[in-house]
């Protein structure tokens, strides 16, 4: 013994372990009756439904370089020509695309698709600089300002979106 050691015990606890209960039970013999199948599959999924195709409003034009495929909200049909049908549309004989005098209203959206390949000359823009901007292509860089806008190179079967 070391001196301030404690002496060894004689046994580690002060009382034995009990004695492990007893199992259950003989289990039970299997139900004669097999578990119920799981339910059958469900038929084939139907397709999608389609969206809806939107009505034509005016042919385009000969010789037009735009013509308006859809807008958010109140798009009305393809190539409207006039805002009495439509959030966007095109104006003189789908050489310009406009959403109408005034103010655009907010979480508008307008897709046009590119006839003619060209370049874009911009009349007037006014856009909230961290909300609003037009994008080609929808993979593009974000453009909102007239700098970046006026002059740009489109090709035909181009989108601009905005």
């Amino acid at each position: 013994e070391l001196p301030g050691s404690l002496p060894p015990t004689v046994s580690p606890t002060a009382a034995p372990t009990q004695e492990p209960t007893a199992p259950t039970a003989t289990p039970t013999a299997p139900s004669s009756q097999p578990t119920v199948q799981p339910t059958a599959p469900t038929a084939a999924p139907t397709a999608p439904t389609a969206a809806p195709t939107l009505p034509v409003c005016a042919p385009v034009a000969p010789g037009a370089f735009f013509e308006v495929t859809a807008a958010i909200p109140t798009q009305q049909c393809i190539n409207p020509i006039s805002e009495a049908n439509a959030t966007c549309f095109t104006e003189d004989s789908g050489t310009c695309f406009t959403d109408g005098p005034g103010y655009y209203g907010n979480n508008e959206r307008c897709s046009v698709s590119v006839l003619r390949s060209g370049f874009l000359v911009v009349m007037d823009i006014s856009l909230e600089s961290h909300y609003d901007y037009f994008r080609i292509n929808a993979t593009g860089a974000r453009l909102n300002t007239h700098a970046a806008l006026n002059g740009l190179a489109v090709s035909a079967g181009s989108t601009i979106d905005w």
